[in-house]
């Protein structure tokens, strides 16, 4: 399913100092897929697109698979992240998305149709962005996709994979035509916001590593993939119930945290001199 031009990017920040924790120093390494830790997943830090949100969990990598992975993994982002009921109408968006990463968008609908959704699949192959920035004229520029608008403002869930073998591939574009293209796109992200508020809207966003990520994580894919799988708890044997235990570790250390200002981390694996200021963010002195 595909229509029109891909979906523009708008820049999304999210973070709560009182969700930081000493691994969160490595995390945010890890260039576009830095991540601070949430109780219902990992905060994306970077770019991303209108219709996307602050759960990002991660995917496998090329041609290093497992069948058990991917189940965990899809049965996390169902059945906890967006917790699916029967009769949602769910989208499923690959924007950009490599041929790889089809095993996972086949466990995701998979699991769907097991929680009683409505599965709809719209995926965007890498490398059309550039062209499209290279190629449309103005009135396609300030266009907005209809598959996009349909999602946004009809739909219950959205599952949204990222999958970039080039991370960098709009490097070269104008940036004058990319803010044309963005700003088309400021009412369906208010639609998206104003939706999202009213829990109208759940909204996941999965990453399936590829060679281009993990180079910008400065690892090899191996080790990329185990990084994101151990942080996900993908590999778990119940994923769902890990990060469930997670969450309930987290909300004490949260409820342990509410009234008070500064916290130093201390410790063999924090590193020196680094505290939450709660009230100004988070300051790292290291």
């Amino acid at each position: 399913m595909a229509s029109g031009a891909p979906a523009a990017a708008e820049p999304f920040n999210a973070g709560s100092a009182t969700q930081l924790a000493a691994q969160d120093l490595a995390h945010r390494r890890l260039g576009q897929f830095g991540a601070e830790l949430h109780h219902l997943g990992l905060l994306v830090t970077g770019e991303v697109g209108p219709a996307v949100g602050p759960h990002l969990l991660f995917g496998q990598g090329v041609g290093l698979a497992h069948d058990d992975q991917l189940d965990g993994l899809a049965r996390l982002l169902v059945r906890y992240s967006t917790e699916v009921k029967p009769g949602d109408k769910v989208c499923i968006r690959g924007a950009p998305l490599e041929p790889q990463a089809a095993p996972l968008v086949r466990e995701i609908y998979r699991e769907v149709l097991r929680a009683g959704g409505f599965p709809s699949v719209h995926l965007t192959p890498e490398g059309l962005r550039p062209v499209f920035l290279e190629e449309a004229n103005e009135d396609q520029l300030r266009a907005v996709d209809p598959v996009a608008r349909l999602f946004i403002e009809t739909y219950d869930v959205e599952f949204r994979i990222r999958s970039e073998a080039n991370t960098r591939e709009l490097s070269g574009a104008d940036p004058q035509r990319m803010k044309t293209w963005q700003r088309a796109y400021a009412e369906l992200t208010a639609t998206f916001a104003r939706r999202y508020a009213a829990a109208e809207y759940r909204w996941v966003v999965t990453v399936f590593p590829t060679h281009g990520a993990a180079q910008d994580a400065e690892m090899s894919l191996a080790e990329f993939e185990d990084f994101v799988y151990g942080s996900a708890f993908a590999d778990d044997s119940d994923p769902v119930a890990a990060w469930l235990e997670y969450q309930t570790r987290q909300t004490r250390l949260v409820e342990w945290l509410a009234g008070k200002k500064d916290v130093r981390l201390a410790g063999p694996a924090a590193p020196p001199f680094a505290c939450f200021t709660l009230d100004d963010g988070y300051r790292d002195n290291a």
